[in-house]
């Protein structure tokens, strides 16, 4: 039977974005932890999904972007999309 430590370490650990890069031991340990926690079996066959990655993620280089230039890209594309559905005028007479 596992303990409430055991589970809060491994939810600690699982919602740590840099252990599915780094740790994935550890990663794989924490998910199995908490599914036999939630009372499921994972199988063997499933065990050893867990083993090779499906993918792997890496951060791109838009995370060195800061907020301030997120919003100047992003804020006439709404504008963009809000003038196409009629939310705001567009055309010769928006003023």
């Amino acid at each position: 039977m596992l303990d409430s430590r055991t589970i809060a370490q491994a939810r600690r650990i699982a919602a740590d974005p840099a252990n599915h890069i780094e740790n994935r031991a550890e990663m794989r340990a924490a998910f199995l932890t908490l599914k036999e926690a939630r009372g499921e079996i994972v199988t063997a066959e499933r065990r050893a999904r867990l083993g090779t990655p499906h993918h792997i993620i890496t951060a791109g280089p838009e995370t060195e972007r800061t907020a301030e230039a997120i919003r100047e890209d992003t804020i006439p594309r709404i504008h963009h999309f809000m003038r196409r559905r009629g939310f705001l005028p567009g055309g010769g007479d928006a003023a």
